[in-house]
């Protein structure tokens, strides 16, 4: 993922089966691995997500509610870090490298932040056509 001049990360997708369903884009363990190309404050995090959400047609009070929950989950990044997504059959967790950060069981949340990235209406059509793989 660029902006302008700027490499801000890196994103894979993992699936169970290894292939992403297009009938099945929520599917119980479906992970999102960013990783960070340069240092990026929580604040900004949540204001890109804040955003993206938005984009998605997410009205003001749903995003207010998500955005304060992931503010107690998430930390600001530096170049080098990792987030990682896992959609669970109860919500998502989201881990930095390989340590457990916090959950969401709001399963509407972590579906549609992971849309942020799959949704056939993500602002990224081309990150989104790389991760699944067309």
């Amino acid at each position: 993922m660029k902006w302008g001049f700027w490499d801000i990360y890196d994103a894979q997708l993992k699936t169970p089966s290894g292939f992403y369903d297009t009938d099945k884009p929520h599917a119980t363990g479906t992970a999102l691995l960013i990783d960070y190309r340069r240092k990026i404050s929580k604040k900004r995090l949540l204001s890109a997500t804040d955003e993206q959400f938005a984009h998605l047609g997410v009205s003001r009070k749903t995003r207010k509610r998500w955005i304060q929950e992931l503010g107690r989950i998430w930390k600001g990044v530096r170049e080098g870090d990792r987030l990682v997504f896992v959609l669970t059959g109860a919500g998502g967790r989201f881990y930095f490298g390989n340590d457990f950060l916090g959950q969401t069981k709001d399963m509407q949340l972590a579906r549609t932040f992971l849309d942020i990235w799959l949704s056939d209406n993500t602002a990224y059509p081309e990150l989104r056509q790389q991760l699944i793989g067309e």
